[in-house]
């Protein structure tokens, strides 16, 4: 249902019709970022242009590093002849990628050593989104948007202001905890009627069963309880899914249950030395 309400509001978007961007909010590890991908899958060849972008804690302070992911696709996409811009859209791009904020973060320092402040680079990013929109449309994905840096939250605002729903729409994930870090863009996008939130619960007792039936299916081996499995994991997809993988390795004595920070250092031993030094 969450895909088909997602992809309903794409399609008015695409066609023209009054719409809505989407803001998917939940806890951690409920499936905003799956569920994100999913819709950027669906969407991929559909005659739009998508550019992608993840918002990280580290990175959080750090002035427009949040667009980083979006101008770096950008600057693919030129360079792969897909996309022609102005000497003006490319040089935004540039200024996006190779700018270094200085003093108070509201000048930065761009490579040839001139000095812009923050409405000079958000006038000529605008001018550039102004060229896109002329040739495209444009969904842009924001990741964890809880942890957007200001300078790209004031940038998101008014490219949402000028093109929102129009020319240009916005699906980004949002923890319930994270809510209180971007109020001020959440309430300035929803009271312009820009956007509508989507809530991702966790799993409901029967939705469990179903899922721990599927899973262990064939398996003779386990006396599974599923209740109990529900009752222990709250029907949280994160920790559902670990419980189930030890299930299927180690078989079911009814007592053990994985916490999540341990599901979580789990995931992360999964990395390489590079991801996790990222």
């Amino acid at each position: 249902s969450e895909i088909q309400f997602i992809d309903e509001q794409i399609f008015l978007f695409l066609n023209g019709e009054s719409t809505r961007s989407v803001i998917i909010k939940g806890e951690v590890g409920v499936g905003k970022t799956a569920l994100m991908q999913q819709i950027a899958e669906m969407n991929r060849g559909a005659g739009v242009l998508q550019l992608i972008s993840h918002c990280y804690e580290a990175e959080s302070e750090i002035p427009l590093r949040s667009w980083r992911d979006n101008f770096m696709q950008l600057e693919q996409l030129i360079g792969d002849g897909k996309i022609s811009l102005s000497q003006a859209g490319t040089r935004a791009i540039s200024l996006v990628l190779n700018g270094t904020a200085v003093g108070s973060h509201d000048t930065f320092r761009i490579k040839d050593g001139e000095y812009l402040n923050y409405t000079a680079i958000e006038n000529e990013v605008l001018a550039l989104l102004k060229e896109l929109c002329a040739q495209w449309k444009i969904i842009l994905y924001f990741d964890s948007l809880h942890w957007m840096d200001v300078i790209s939250r004031r940038l998101l605002q008014r490219i949402m202001i000028e093109f929102g729903n129009d020319r240009v729409f916005l699906i980004a994930t949002c923890r319930i905890d994270g809510e209180q870090d971007i109020r001020g863009l959440l309430v300035a996008l929803s009271e312009r009627g820009l956007t509508t939130s989507l809530l991702l619960p966790c799993f409901s007792e029967e939705e469990t069963r179903n899922i721990v039936a599927d899973t262990l299916k064939g398996r003779l081996d386990t006396d599974v309880n599923a209740h109990e499995i529900y009752l222990r994991t709250e029907g949280h997809p994160l920790v559902l899914t670990g419980m189930l993988n030890m299930i299927l390795q180690e078989g079911w004595d009814g007592t053990s249950l994985p916490h999540l920070d341990m599901l979580i250092q789990l995931q992360l031993e999964k990395l390489t030395p590079r991801q996790r030094k990222v």
